[in-house]
C-alpha cells in the first residue's frame, strides 16, 4: 500500500470514528454508556482497534505487524430485533523475505460476521 492509499484510509477512519462519537454521545450519560458498551450484543456503534506485532518473521528475522480494524455496528431491522454487523480488515506489514527485498504492506483478507439479537437486554444476552 502506498504512502498517498495509506494517508488516505487514515483521513477516512478518523472522519468515521468522529461520526461514530456523534451518534452516541448526544443525550447519554456516562453511566448508561459504560453500561451500553458491555453488551456484546447491544445498539452502540464500536470501532476496536487490535495491533499485533510479530518478531523474528520470516529468513531475514524481519518484524510483522497486523492492525485489525474491527468495527461493530448494529442495524434496527424491527422495532424488537437488530442485526448486529462484525468486520475485521487486517491491515498488515510484512518484512522482506528475500536479502535485499521490499517491505510489503497492505489489506489482508476482510472477515464479515453478523448476529441477529432482540433490541430489549434481558437476564440472558444472546445474538
Amino acid at each position: 500500500m502506498s504512502y498517498s492509499h495509506q494517508k488516505t484510509w487514515a483521513v477516512f477512519l478518523v472522519v468515521f470514528l468522529v461520526a461514530l462519537g456523534s451518534r452516541y454521545s448526544q443525550g447519554q450519560s456516562d453511566e448508561e454508556l459504560a453500561k451500553a458498551s458491555q453488551n456484546p450484543v447491544g445498539d452502540l456503534i464500536s470501532v476496536p482497534l487490535q495491533n499485533n506485532t510479530n518478531l523474528y518473521v520470516g529468513p531475514e528475522e524481519g518484524t510483522q505487524n497486523v492492525l485489525n480494524i474491527q468495527p461493530v455496528w448494529p442495524i434496527s431491522i424491527s422495532d424488537n430485533w437488530n442485526l448486529i454487523t462484525r468486520t475485521i480488515f487486517p491491515v498488515v506489514s510484512l518484512p522482506e523475505f528475500t536479502a535485499g527485498g521490499d517491505r510489503t504492506n497492505g489489506l489482508a483478507d476482510t472477515v464479515f460476521t453478523a448476529f441477529l439479537s432482540p433490541k430489549k437486554a434481558s437476564k440472558l444476552i444472546w445474538g
